[in-house]
């Protein structure tokens, strides 16, 4: 414990974070000067993908004792606080004031706004301070903001404005606030959702309703780039609610997207018991694949809801049909990582643990391709061979290499299984690590002895397929190690 404050001091794996990390989300301000005094860090970053600091962690979680004593304990005393808050973004290049509009923490925003932090900055997304503040519902600072000069008229990297983060938290008074501002409520983002999409996806009836009589934001004859329409959407959502709203306004309860889905099979994907009771009860069949040959019971078992499998399994749904590629509804579990299905259709139904698809791949390929080491633990303990290759040759060790799945190679080697055999092709995990640009992948198989320079049936080296393949990091490696073509 630090100091006997409550906090552990052994480095934690929650979402990449220490000690120190904890205390900061935690807000326990003695918890966190006993660390620093003990020599942890106050700069180092999470080691999740967004790379927080300790400061932005306190940010983000409201504590502003906290954020006030690391900025003025800061380390780096060659900084003013300026230059050291402008090295506080995240790695996407989310400021902290971004963070503090995020939680609604008006007081930390206007503190940060002090110290010079601008209200006018967006991350490599595109999001700007008044959208975060949307976000979080917070009409008092989006108010402000604009009383600060903040434009409202810039869209993100997916095309979406500040009316677009309104409608999809489905805030109607701050789209009638946005609205009488003038900000452009025409706007479609990249997926093709319109306003009323988005407050539909939201679920808020209301917001919907007023859009839609006010003749703005689109209608509910939009459809989104995949072909979906609003009744896809609410499903998708298990939005109970406005489906009803939506079935009364005549949407339709038929049609198909562009992958195949009806409404039926949206609420299925979405594990949504109470949707789908409702969209039966209205006649709909409990029939139909998706463009892929995807079965309703395979929908379910990709949720991940049992409940809802069973449910369908109940109504008479056959667990022996397969989509296109001849995958089982097995296969889909284990490869969406799906570990309460796969041991219900095992050890309940009876199903075999050691099924493939057309082109030989078997459970354990599938598993190992989707870094799903949980469900490699389970077919090992029933007997499954984690060796065995698919119709090409291709073992289960390939498919993680890959994916670049240093975690899953690891896994097989410790295994006893072999991560350096070859096919009857000559293509061993090395060459689809290099073909596919997994360079921290190859790297760590040559460090464990992998052979770059090996060359498969047709003469192709590891080089070889990652020129062709355009792979960069990966040919410019090989060729400091120097591989020649």
């Amino acid at each position: 414990m630090a100091a006997g404050l409550g906090v552990s001091s052994k480095a934690s794996s929650k979402a990449g974070m220490n000690a120190l990390h904890e205390a900061c989300v935690s807000g326990n301000v003695e918890a966190v000067k006993s660390l620093v005094l003990s020599g942890y860090n106050p700069e180092k970053r999470t080691q999740c993908e967004s790379g927080l600091t300790p400061f932005c962690l306190a940010v983000k979680s409201g504590h502003f004792e906290l954020a006030q004593w690391l900025l003025s304990s800061r380390c780096m005393e060659n900084l003013s606080a300026m230059e050291w808050l402008a090295l506080q973004n995240d790695s996407y290049g989310t400021t902290p004031i971004m963070y503090a509009a995020e939680t609604g923490n008006f007081a930390m925003v206007k503190w940060l706004a002090g110290l010079g932090v601008s209200l006018f900055d967006r991350n490599i997304r595109g999001t700007t301070v008044s959208m975060w503040a949307i976000q979080e519902r917070s009409l008092d600072i989006l108010k402000w903001l604009i009383e600060e000069g903040v434009p409202l008229d810039s869209t993100n990297n997916r095309g979406m404005n500040a009316a677009s983060y309104a409608a999809v938290e489905g805030q109607l008074p701050t789209l009638q606030y946005l609205y009488s501002l003038g900000v452009p409520f025409s706007v479609v983002n990249s997926s093709g959702y319109s306003l009323v999409l988005l407050a539909v996806e939201s679920g808020s009836v209301d917001t919907v309703e007023w859009l839609v009589s006010e003749g703005i934001g689109g209608s509910l004859d939009d459809t989104t780039a995949d072909g979906a329409e609003v009744m896809h959407i609410a499903s998708n959502n298990g939005r109970l609610e406005m489906m009803k709203w939506l079935y009364a306004k005549g949407a339709s309860l038929t049609h198909k997207d562009e992958r195949g889905y009806t409404p039926l099979m949206c609420t299925i994907k979405a594990g949504s018991l109470p949707a789908l009771e409702y969209l039966l009860s209205l006649g709909q069949p409990l029939t139909g694949h998706t463009s892929q040959g995807e079965t309703l019971l395979m929908l379910a078992a990709i949720a991940g809801n049992l409940e809802l499998l069973k449910y369908l399994h109940s109504r008479g749904l056959d667990l022996d049909e397969r989509n296109r590629r001849r995958d089982s509804i097995e296969t889909i579990a284990a490869m969406k990582g799906q570990l309460g299905v796969l041991k219900w259709l095992v050890e309940e139904q009876g199903r075999s643990p050691h099924v493939k698809n057309k082109y030989g791949s078997s459970l354990a390929c599938w598993a190992a391709k989707n870094g799903h080491l949980h469900i490699l633990d389970y077919l090992l303990t029933k007997g499954v061979d984690i060796r065995d290759p698919d119709a090409d040759g291709e073992t289960p060790p390939m498919y993680a290499a890959q994916q670049g799945h240093i975690s899953t190679l690891k896994w097989f080697r410790d295994h006893g299984v072999s991560i350096f055999i070859r096919s009857p092709r000559g293509l061993s995990c090395i060459s689809y690590a290099a073909e596919s640009g997994q360079i921290k992948a190859l790297k760590w198989m040559v460090s464990k002895g992998g052979d770059i320079s090996a060359k498969d049936v047709h003469g192709r080296s590891p080089l070889s397929m990652a020129l062709n393949n355009h792979k960069t990091a990966v040919s410019d490696w090989l060729t400091q190690q120097g591989i020649q073509e």
